[in-house]
């Protein structure tokens, strides 16, 4: 259900109704009412969804392989030094932020 999604991403049911419609509309994912409740759908993956979602993670793939595997361990090691230190600071500008606002 939209609704579920919306909740686990943090988006609104509106947003994940929207783009489930985009993607229907596209031919990606297909609809099947629920068994148990006429108001609920089930969405999948159509034949044609299954084969951009292939060619996304064969990118994505490829990817990491022509950058992130090419990378000496020293630098990915500050890099990845550096995003927890950038982590860690915006996570207590979040707080302090949000505690002001109060």
């Amino acid at each position: 259900m939209p609704s579920l999604f919306a909740r686990r991403r943090e988006s609104s049911a509106a947003a994940v109704s929207k783009i489930l419609r985009q993607l229907s509309d596209k031919g990606l994912v297909a609809a099947e009412i629920g068994t148990g409740d006429a108001r609920q759908r089930r969405y999948s993956l159509t034949a044609s969804g299954r084969r951009v979602m292939d060619r996304l993670r064969a990118s994505r793939e490829a990817a990491i392989r022509d950058i992130w595997l090419t990378l000496d361990a020293a630098p990915l090691r500050a890099f990845t030094e550096l995003g927890n230190v950038l982590i860690a600071r915006l996570e207590r500008y979040a707080t302090t932020t949000a505690i002001e606002q109060e």
